[in-house]
């Protein structure tokens, strides 16, 4: 331990703050397990509100934000086109969660996903 009260006082914030951001990436990592386990839109947002955070924070570098975030949304978008949409509806659905999709033509392929600039 330190002797110096300065040090004393930063050692103990740095406890505190390991902690907290611990707590912080463990949440993120529970909210994407959670949907990974059953996709659905209303997961894939508390999923993606989790990994925003988590970058904001400092806890993640964007780069693995937009790794992460890019393989959630290939999940998701592959569970709806399992229940064989039509273009229109699956375009509407992924539109309001702001997500780009180029489709192939009325089979609903899947060719690139994009992130929308909010």
């Amino acid at each position: 331990m330190a002797n110096i009260k300065s040090a004393i006082k930063r050692a103990e914030l740095n406890v505190k703050h390991n902690e907290k951001n611990s707590a912080q990436k463990s949440a993120m990592r529970t909210a994407i397990k959670a949907f990974e386990a059953n996709p659905t839109e209303e997961l894939y947002r508390a999923a993606s509100s989790a990994i925003d955070k988590a970058e904001t924070k400092g806890l993640i570098h964007k780069n693995k934000l937009a790794v992460i975030k890019h393989v959630l949304q290939q999940n998701l978008v592959n569970k709806l086109t399992a229940y064989k949409m039509s273009s229109s509806e699956l375009f509407l659905r992924l539109n309001s969660l702001r997500i780009l999709l180029i489709l192939n033509g009325h089979n609903c392929t899947v060719l690139k996903i994009r992130f929308k600039k909010q």
